[in-house]
């Protein structure tokens, strides 16, 4: 949603207004730490989506 419009409803409704403060930044979030200290090491994206889609399937949620 575009900035302008996220600061138009802020206007109107407190809880997107606690929002603002946090438009226009970029935030990067990284598994770097914990690949340093613990050794993870994080799953392909593709390979966790196909495994969760199958793990759903097999438990009848979807």
């Amino acid at each position: 949603m575009p900035d302008v419009a996220v600061r138009l409803m802020a206007r109107f409704d407190p809880g997107v207004r606690a929002l603002t403060p946090y438009l226009g930044r970029r935030h990067l979030h990284t598994a770097r730490k914990a690949e340093r200290v613990l050794g993870w090491r994080a799953r392909p994206a593709a390979e966790t989506v196909v495994d969760c889609a199958r793990s759903l399937a097999a438990l009848q949620v979807v």
